[in-house]
């Protein structure tokens, strides 16, 4: 809490259920700011005004109720493929912290997946099945960071790819020109 002056006249940690009480304050407007938000939470850049005034001569302790919405923090994730650089489906994806513990658990739908209410910190995106005829991919660092902008991270999956070469017995060494047809389990 400061005067219009800029001159820091308290500091408040609201209590579990979002209350705080000043120390004795003079009759007047003040600006309030949040200096640090709650776990999860954006921090308010924007400074509330909150006006003490009289109320009467029996009242003792005047109390101001400053309202003021709380935005979560979001991050959006998705998954795409490497070669069509478009979202993919199937992939099961997990968030964990930093001691390895599964936060949110997933199978893209190719589509963004939002998560909210993430405390500021590094987390790892991780893979846990790649969908089919995909590799699966390596961990994505996660760094959440408080901000008011939306945090957006991907994942890129490569498809699977095969290399065969026809080799002479003879010599080990590979022949060319040899054509080759892959096929799959039903011929």
């Amino acid at each position: 809490i400061h005067t219009y002056a800029g001159e820091v006249v308290d500091t408040l940690t609201l209590d579990e259920n979002g209350s705080a009480e000043s120390k004795e304050l003079y009759l007047g407007t003040y600006k309030v700011k949040e200096i640090q938000s709650p776990a999860g939470y954006k921090l308010d850049q924007e400074e509330h005004e909150a006006e003490i005034v009289y109320e009467d001569d029996t009242t003792p302790v005047v109390v101001t109720t400053l309202n003021v919405k709380d935005e979560p923090n979001v991050i959006y994730i998705k998954k795409i493929a490497a070669h069509t650089e478009k979202e993919l489906a199937g992939a099961e994806l997990q968030l964990l912290d930093q001691d390895g513990n599964v936060i949110e658990e997933w199978t893209t739908d190719g589509k963004l997946h939002e998560i909210k209410y993430l405390a500021e910190g590094t987390y790892t995106l991780h893979e846990k099945k790649a969908p089919a005829g995909y590799v699966t991919a390596e961990d994505v660092s996660v760094e959440i960071k408080e901000t008011a902008d939306i945090q957006k991270f991907q994942m890129i999956d490569k498809i699977i790819t095969v290399t065969i070469s026809k080799i002479a017995e003879d010599t080990g060494k590979e022949l060319p020109g040899a054509e080759m047809q892959l096929l799959d389990q039903d011929g």
